[in-house]
């Protein structure tokens, strides 16, 4: 195999490669924590008649340790507010509101019937 080019991606060295399903795209992750995607073009003149799909996005989104554990203080902290509180108060907000949406409904067909 004859080397074709050289690309200098990572600060540091690569620790893994994947090549994406159909063979468009190489993945590397490096020891510099980031992940680079290359874009590999077929030198096979056979590989030209079949159609290829663009990558399509991820759903997920990358996040820092750090932002994880900030969400997971602040989860336990509205669970432990929520657990002070009593199913009665909490049933009583939700029938409030609900009499509120209701009042706010009756409000906005009122005031179109008056136009």
């Amino acid at each position: 195999m004859d080397k074709i080019g050289e690309i200098q991606a990572h600060a540091t060295g690569v620790e893994r490669m994947r090549l994406s399903y159909d063979n468009t795209h190489l993945f590397t992750s490096g020891k510099d924590c980031c992940l680079m995607i290359h874009d590999v073009k077929d030198r096979d003149p056979k590989g030209k008649g079949r159609d290829r799909e663009s990558l399509q996005f991820s759903d997920e989104i990358l996040t820092e340790k750090q932002e994880i554990d900030l969400y997971i203080q602040e989860k336990e902290q509205l669970e432990n507010d929520y657990g002070g509180q009593n199913s009665e108060s909490f049933d009583k907000v939700l029938a409030i509101k609900k009499l509120d949406d209701q009042i706010n409904k009756k409000q906005e067909d009122l005031t179109s019937n008056q136009l």
